[in-house]
């Protein structure tokens, strides 16, 4: 299903660059920027199997995201950048406490199929990268000097992944046609074929850890504004 989607947006993109015309009225050129905010599900199954395995408790799929980004419009190319952050999930379990976070940003390019009046559709591919964290620690009370001498007793270890995506947008313009706020809604997929080893305070690397990627469907809901001009060229 990911690869499908995946690959049936990217040869649409290829299309449409291909068979692009100009706007009779000349080319549009602009930008804007947006915050934004939503949900993305990942794929933790076999991160939760190892937690499980070792009596720890596991996470949920869904994971609230918050962030922002820009991008610039060439007539109907869309070149932009974002980056997100993966709010924590906490779990506890036994006296012990699991938290998971992260994040992630990609460089965006996209290719405007609609944009009359208020409404402006838009499918985006985008590449870049992300990672998540995760601690384990007991929840009693510890000694300052115990803590330092023996530090084992907090588990602290994160990995990194290059990403990429595929999705749809759409907008809806308030305001003059050519400038004012945009509200937009955005849904697509996140693929990570390369993800790094797990690392304890990103320096020692650890074995036999379970292979986990900012992989998995999300939505994100924009609010921001947006401006340009249209110039006649010959």
């Amino acid at each position: 299903m990911r690869n499908l989607l995946f690959s049936s947006l990217l040869l649409f993109v290829v299309v449409s660059f291909s068979n692009s015309q100009d706007n009779s009225l000349g080319k549009f050129f602009g930008g804007g920027g947006y915050f934004s905010f939503g949900i993305s599900f990942l794929d933790l199954d076999k991160l939760n199997r190892v937690l499980s395995d070792n009596n720890r408790a596991q996470f949920q799929s869904s994971f609230l995201n918050i962030g922002g980004g820009g991008y610039g419009v060439l007539n109907k190319i869309i070149i932009g950048g974002e980056g997100f952050g993966i709010l924590g999930q906490k779990k506890d379990k036994e006296n012990f406490r699991c938290v998971l976070s992260g994040g992630y940003g990609f460089f965006n390019l996209g290719y405007i199929i609609y944009d009359v009046e208020r409404l402006r559709f838009y499918p985006m591919v985008g590449i870049g990268g992300g990672g998540l964290n995760l601690k384990i620690f007991e929840m009693k009370g510890a000694d300052f000097n115990d803590a330092i001498s023996n530090p084992k007793k907090i588990f602290d270890a994160s990995f990194s992944s290059l990403s990429v995506k595929s999705e749809v947008g759409i907008e809806y313009k308030i305001g003059r046609r050519y400038g004012g706020w945009i509200f937009g809604f955005r849904v697509g997929y996140v693929f990570s074929p390369i993800s790094g080893d797990w690392r304890m305070g990103d320096e020692v690397a650890l074995t036999n850890g379970p292979r986990v990627g900012i992989n998995g469907f999300y939505f994100r809901l924009n609010v921001g504004g947006h401006g340009g001009v249209v110039r006649q060229v010959k």
